[in-house]
């Protein structure tokens, strides 16, 4: 593994994931035909403090005698993963099947309507062990680093993915499908030593295939969710101007340019490309929401929801599921730190550190084990997606950390200094 990742090489991987999750919100708010007005000081200063803290986190933190750790043969725990997916997965079909009444004959907005009003049915237990199976990407990110031939394995972690698909025909949703790409192509390219023979014209060629596949099916699902909305004269022109993009409405120019040919292929195109745009800057925005308005913290109640809800459920506590009053717009993303925001204000700069260095202690150990390279690529992904929203919280976070119990559990022993 060493000798296929040098250190420097992932570590200036983490000021590229950094620096490309900001290039593309810049060139995305700068061709996005929406009105935006100029983000306040205090917002872009926030901004600004939270990726110095990460970056000072990072580069203040030196971990030493890395090489002196021997860890266990990793292909044991691949096997244990597999079993706990399958777990994960079986509970979490029990749980939208039995528990929630959940079918897939249902429409989208019936399965979440129902998927939210019966959760409260759901054993603590099935809940628990159903959010196992939110680790589907880490077989097949395992299986691209140790560059794997072993056929079985690779069918193995394909039926994983199909079989939580089931899960996104429920309620039609897409992140699951983007999250997976970014992943993998996070991944390819801390892997692939030789990048010319990356780019030839089959993988290229692939590449756009996938591309064009997830842009129709993208549209195919947005277009079934409001078409099957119970709601008379609505279209998919109506999503770019949802409330979700209030706070980056589409220019009244380009509006009325679609609405002379609402349902031609060209509208059909660029509303979902600007729709796509929309998700990508209003983060920053609705985070200027958050400052502006002095609203009252959460302290972790809004970051770390799934702990406080669990509490609740165990009769610990009382009215943590309810973020409204920390949040009113609780429907959309608020960025990585928007989130934080919410939760500690301007005290969030001090987790934003930790946060830094807890990253450089996992580059430090990743090319040496291929779980903790999964958990580099995790954590590049995040790094990415920082401005948009916040992959840390929710029940991704403590996955992130079951995979660090079970690198840990790797270490078979440390040599000491002689």
């Amino acid at each position: 593994m060493s000798k296929l990742y040098p250190f420097n090489f992932l570590h200036s991987s983490f000021y590229i994931s950094l620096l490309t999750g900001l290039i593309i919100w810049l060139i995305t708010w700068a061709i996005l035909p929406v009105n935006t007005g100029l983000l306040s000081l205090e917002t872009i200063c926030f901004i600004g403090f939270s990726f110095g803290s990460i970056i000072l986190g990072y580069r203040v933190i030196q971990i030493k005698n890395v090489e002196k750790i021997v860890w266990l043969p990793h292909n044991f725990f691949f096997k244990v993963l597999i079993v706990i997916l399958c777990i994960g997965l079986l509970f979490r079909y029990i749980d939208l099947f039995y528990f929630r009444n959940l079918s897939l004959s249902n429409l989208y907005y019936q399965n979440k309507i129902l998927s939210l009003n019966n959760s409260q049915y759901t054993p603590l237990i099935v809940t628990f062990l159903g959010a196992l199976r939110a680790l589907y990407y880490v077989p097949i990110l395992y299986l691209i680093i140790i560059k794997s031939k072993n056929k079985s394995l690779w069918i193995i972690s394909i039926t994983i993915l199909l079989l939580f698909g089931v899960e996104i025909i429920l309620f039609g949703t897409r992140k699951p499908l983007f999250h997976l790409l970014i992943l993998i192509l996070i991944t390819l390219g801390l892997t692939v030593k030789n990048y010319k023979q990356l780019l030839n014209k089959y993988t290229v060629g692939l590449l756009i295939f996938i591309t064009i596949g997830l842009g129709f099916f993208s549209y195919f699902i947005l277009n079934k969710r409001v078409t099957e909305v119970p709601v008379k004269n609505i279209n998919l022109i109506d999503v770019v101007n949802s409330r979700y993009n209030d706070f980056v409405p589409i220019k009244n120019s380009k509006l009325n340019d679609f609405k002379k040919s609402p349902n031609s292929l060209t509208t059909k195109t660029e509303v979902m490309l600007i729709h796509t745009g929309q998700y990508i800057v209003h983060g920053f925005y609705e985070l200027d929401y958050i400052i502006n308005n002095n609203l009252p913290k959460a302290h972790g109640k809004y970051s770390f929801n799934p702990i406080f809800k669990a509490l609740e459920r165990l009769d610990l506590g009382n009215d943590y599921s309810n973020t409204l009053k920390y949040h009113p717009r609780d429907y959309v993303y608020v960025s990585f730190f928007g989130s934080f925001f919410i939760d500690f204000g301007w005290f969030s700069l001090i987790l934003f550190f930790i946060y830094g260095m807890f990253q450089k202690m996992i580059v430090s150990f990743a090319k040496n084990n291929p779980f903790i390279m999964v958990l580099w690529v995790i954590t590049l992904c995040i790094n990415l997606i920082m401005p948009i929203f916040n992959l840390v919280s929710g029940v991704e976070f403590y996955l992130q950390v079951f995979l660090i119990l079970i690198v840990l559990s790797q270490i078979k022993y440390r040599t000491l200094n002689t």
